[in-house]
């Protein structure tokens, strides 16, 4: 089950995806390693993932990032519980 933070924590990575787990949890009131946990949970239960793919110059390291994620509220709206 996911809650409010979970759901903070992903907005702040799609607005800063490459924001240090500090900086997210500054701004979200909460620690580094919270924050890192977190997101590992998410991850590892398969609500959220991240995709990538080469920018316009492949030779760099660019890319862009897309996040899935099914927020909370989402997910209770499809429930059959």
């Amino acid at each position: 089950m996911t809650d409010d933070i979970d759901d903070q924590i992903v907005h702040a990575l799609q607005v800063a995806p490459r924001a240090p787990w500090g900086a997210v949890g500054d701004v979200l009131g909460i620690s580094a390693a919270t924050a890192s946990r977190r997101w590992d949970r998410l991850v590892e239960n398969g609500l959220a993932w991240i995709v990538t793919y080469p920018g316009v110059r492949t030779s760099t390291s660019a890319a862009a990032h897309l996040w899935k994620y099914t927020p909370r509220r989402a997910r209770k709206a499809y429930s059959t519980n």
